[in-house]
């Protein structure tokens, strides 16, 4: 790479045993060598990608490896954090641009790969995952260079445990998902993610509700209303499952966001993504 950017050698070679034959290529006669004959340099091009992307497979190996079985032997970050969360709460929020009310609940080591259309990526980024209460932040090390990535929870549909790697979820978003391995606390940290997704979602159907019954929505009619009402005292009077009813909270919630709305002949309903 150095003798194709005209840089100072970054190896040193020395001589070893009898004699040795060394051959001297400068850096304008390559240029030149390349100019002339494209399908030379189209091979040189293609043997340094791929020696470039084997090294770093090498070394995202040799990452996953660290991050996950030598982090759980220190002491774990989990969630609260005390003062010393709260005191670096300030400087992650300015890092991801969050607003000031944004609060940190947990921070942790983890891993991930991305997942788009059922292709997961090769390389596995490492780093820091930082849970505020509407957001999921990352802080990946990539070679020494630091690049933040951040997921609202309103774009996530799903966080599901993985039942054949070990403290592994997959974030399920819209058009992708992301495959994270948290070596420290993994139940504690599925559990506080799941109730900020639900708290975000919760948030979010208050929010649209004023623009909802404004809207091009119509409300629940009375029939509607009444055969939920009829349904929810059928379960109450015969229902073995009567611990897993609903509370007249949670179908205010649920009538909240349920409006009625008309479709025509071969609109799409259903929508992938």
């Amino acid at each position: 790479m150095s003798l194709l950017l005209g840089e100072a050698p970054s190896i040193s070679c020395i001589a070893s045993g009898g004699a040795v034959t060394a051959l001297l290529l400068e850096h304008g006669e390559l240029l030149g060598m390349l100019r002339s004959d494209p399908a030379q340099a189209g091979s040189l091009f293609r043997l340094l990608a791929t020696t470039l992307s084997d090294r770093i497979g090498e070394a995202s190996a040799k990452m996953r490896q660290e991050v996950v079985s030598q982090n759980p032997k220190a002491p774990p970050k989990g969630a609260g954090g005390g003062a010393a969360l709260a005191q670096t709460a300030a400087k992650y929020r300015q890092l991801f641009g969050l607003a000031d009310d944004e609060a940190l609940l947990l921070r942790t080591t983890c891993s991930m790969r991305k997942e788009t259309n059922a292709v997961k990526e090769a390389n596995v980024q490492f780093g820091e995952m930082l849970l505020f209460d509407s957001f999921l932040c990352f802080d990946w090390k990539v070679f020494g260079f630091h690049k933040q990535q951040t997921i609202p929870f309103g774009e996530v549909l799903a966080l599901l445990r993985s039942s054949e790697t070990a403290n592994t979820l997959e974030v399920q978003a819209k058009g992708c998902s992301y495959e994270l391995t948290i070596p420290d606390n993994f139940e504690g940290c599925w559990h506080a993610m799941e109730g900020c997704r639900r708290n975000t979602n919760a948030r979010k159907v208050h929010d649209q509700r004023p623009a909802i019954e404004g809207g091009g929505f119509e409300e629940v009619d009375d029939e509607i209303a009444s055969a939920f009402a009829q349904g929810s005292r059928a379960q109450q009077e015969g229902s073995e499952l009567k611990d897993m009813e609903l509370s007249p909270a949670d179908w205010d919630l649920f009538l909240a966001g349920a409006k009625q709305r008309r479709f025509l002949q071969g609109e799409r309903v259903l929508e992938e993504g």
